[in-house]
């Protein structure tokens, strides 16, 4: 059992030896920590971390980066506890060969667009009964490029800086509607505009995030705005 506190939150998890949440409780009646304990069993710690703050805005977009914050913040330090328990502990993945985690990331980071097959014959895990090349292939997947990753950070953390920097530029341009982030993918920034515009007020509206957001981050991003009259703007500029 894990438990983890930010503020008056407080979150406990029940985690099997592969890092996935068994099950989540919280004490508190707060409507994001049972959203977040409805959705976490079932899932990996850290891939859940990566995703938790845009999946709540998706599914919750009447919430705000406060709540998003929270939930990320609280996944991390899990994460954190989860990953010194596993290095002092020296988990054991293959039991036929007696070959501890430690042992298979090293061998992993050698190559990690390894084959399992070369990974078995590097390190001999999984050359025994066969039951943990279920975890080898896991692992080597987790040592991969990332595809939801932009600029080394998981989609979850610009998804907040997005809406935080949407949120600061609307309450500056009133004259536009309430917006969301709807998603962030690869440098695709999904924008929700809650109304109804006219073609020139949305040809505005993008260029003005387009120079608003070309200037606070550090690569191209492509915008799209979701609503009648979609347009797409293109940021090219460097921090």
């Amino acid at each position: 059992m894990i438990t983890v506190t930010q503020g008056d939150a407080t979150l406990t998890l029940q985690l099997d030896d592969h890092q996935r949440v068994l099950a989540a409780h919280s004490l508190s009646d707060d409507a994001v920590l049972l959203w977040l304990c409805g959705w976490l069993p079932g899932r990996n710690v850290r891939e859940a971390q990566e995703v938790a703050g845009e999946e709540l805005l998706l599914s919750h977009p009447q919430w705000g980066l406060s709540e998003a914050r929270l939930v990320d913040v609280l996944l991390k330090d899990v994460l954190y506890r989860t990953h010194r328990k596993v290095e002092i502990s020296g988990v054991i993945i293959c039991r036929c060969r007696n070959v501890t985690r430690e042992t298979i990331r090293d061998a992993i980071a050698t190559d990690p667009m390894m084959a399992r097959e070369d990974l078995t014959i590097m390190c001999k895990a999984g050359s025994g009964c066969g039951s943990c090349i279920g975890d080898l292939d896991k692992m080597l997947a987790d040592a991969r490029p990332k595809s939801k990753r932009w600029h080394d950070q998981p989609h979850s953390h610009w998804v907040l800086l997005v809406q935080e920097s949407l949120e600061r530029w609307h309450s500056r341009n009133t004259q536009y509607p309430a917006m969301t982030v709807k998603s962030f993918q690869e440098g695709v920034v999904r924008v929700h505009v809650q109304g109804t515009l006219s073609a020139d007020q949305e040809w505005d509206l993008v260029q003005g995030l387009s120079d608003y957001w070309a200037e606070g981050f550090p690569a191209p991003l492509s915008v799209f705005l979701d609503f009648s009259l979609a347009q797409t703007a293109k940021i090219s500029s460097e921090r």
